[in-house]
């Protein structure tokens, strides 16, 4: 009784004395690539149609910041990719700062002094969070690149990764022939000596992208230094697929979704179905299946959501159509469709709970259900459609 009522009293204690601690945002750092300054960004296909407000989102150019890696030495490292030392959270390890006060907590910061933690000696690479786990986005787009950029440096060390993971995400890393794994379970901790953490990247838009600045020439010899990382994981993902003649024409539904679904989807089907359309569901659909029907498309329409990853195997010659929050415009597809060269149409939606257009709930906006204009629906549609047939290798 004694003993809990101390280990409580302690656990409390440092609760409240580690939110007064400064913030862990600093480590030696490797800067690995260059920036990529002012990356032309091609603007949707329809573009001119789209009402002003929202034409005005779509950024036309961006920056690539310098890709780095943290090193870390007698880390502790959790299942969902948080690292922390001595009642400090590394902010870096974090997918949104906001997060940190999940983990600030005196439950959490005392797990690495428990007898359950294991030292682990071999260098490792932590390349997941938590958002990574448990989204196919967040994995395909942001964690294969940071794992791509560290075996570019580290081929030898071992990948962190927890025993329970998605399909996909094993399917992806035996596409890029990673075996070399160090497991790590849910409620187990990590004590790590050496930790090799690959930054993650995101793009800052351009404000004034009629300007450009001058380019200045960076001697880098890595491969890679010249592209986005994308790229590469998109030539090893489809590295062991033969080229196909697409001809497939594909929408995929969000309808067995929780969130983001099309209200009206019934509205929209017959005009697709009458356009030789097939109606697809990614669930239950294994990765190789999914990039195997992608390899095969020539048109991919579906509504915003993790679904839209899949552009990342569309030939270069497809058109990719994307029903959109006109509320909030999420550019990440557009943005990947831009960066591997495939033509983009976007259809601005309604949210069908039109209370949310007071709200400054980002996360409800983005994740909120939809509701397409018919009329506008069928203009994109028509467009995409007569000039796939233009492009066409048969017309």
């Amino acid at each position: 009784m004694l003993r809990n009522l101390i280990q409580k009293a302690a656990i409390w204690a440092i609760d409240r004395v580690a939110r007064f601690f400064p913030e862990w945002k600093s480590a030696t750092v490797v800067d690995v690539l260059p920036q990529l300054e002012w990356l032309r960004v091609t603007s949707p296909v329809n573009i001119s149609e789209l009402p002003t407000l929202f034409r005005s989102q779509f950024v036309r150019a961006k920056n690539i910041p310098l890709r780095r890696i943290f090193q870390l030495s007698n880390v502790c490292v959790t299942a969902e990719g948080v690292a922390f030392r001595n009642l400090r959270v590394f902010v870096p390890s974090l997918p949104w700062s906001k997060d940190l006060e999940r983990y600030q907590t005196g439950d959490f910061l005392t797990r690495q002094w428990k007898q359950s933690t294991r030292k682990v000696a071999e260098p490792l690479i932590l390349a997941f969070d938590n958002w990574a786990l448990s989204n196919y986005y967040h994995w395909m787009i942001e964690s294969l690149p940071r794992l791509i950029i560290a075996q570019s440096c580290y081929k030898d060390c071992k990948i962190l990764l927890p025993y329970d993971v998605h399909q996909y995400v094993i399917a992806s890393l035996e596409l890029l022939g990673i075996k070399n794994f160090e497991r790590i379970g849910i409620d187990e901790t990590i004590l790590a000596h050496r930790l090799t953490m690959p930054e993650i990247i995101y793009y800052n838009g351009v404000e004034n992208e009629d300007e450009p600045p001058p380019q200045h020439a960076v001697a880098v010899s890595h491969p890679l230094a010249n592209e986005e990382l994308i790229l590469p994981v998109r030539r090893k993902l489809l590295e062991g697929f033969a080229p196909k003649d697409p001809f497939r024409k594909v929408y995929v539904s969000r309808s067995r979704s929780r969130m983001r679904r099309l209200v009206n989807e019934q509205e929209i089907l017959p005009s697709l179905e009458a356009s030789g359309f097939e109606i697809v569901f990614f669930e239950g659909m294994s990765l190789i299946e999914q990039i195997r029907l992608m390899q095969e498309t020539s048109i991919f329409a579906g509504v915003h959501g993790s679904n839209m990853v899949n552009i990342l195997f569309l030939p270069n010659t497809a058109k990719v159509i994307e029903l959109m929050n006109e509320h909030q415009l999420n550019d990440a597809f557009y943005l990947l469709a831009s960066t591997i060269g495939i033509d983009y149409y976007s259809v601005p939606c309604s949210m069908h709970d039109e209370s949310l257009k007071h709200s400054s709930d980002s996360v409800l906006i983005n994740d909120a259900d939809l509701v397409a204009d018919k009329v506008c629906f069928d203009r994109v549609l028509t467009i995409a459609l007569v000039a796939h047939e233009v492009s066409s290798p048969l017309a």
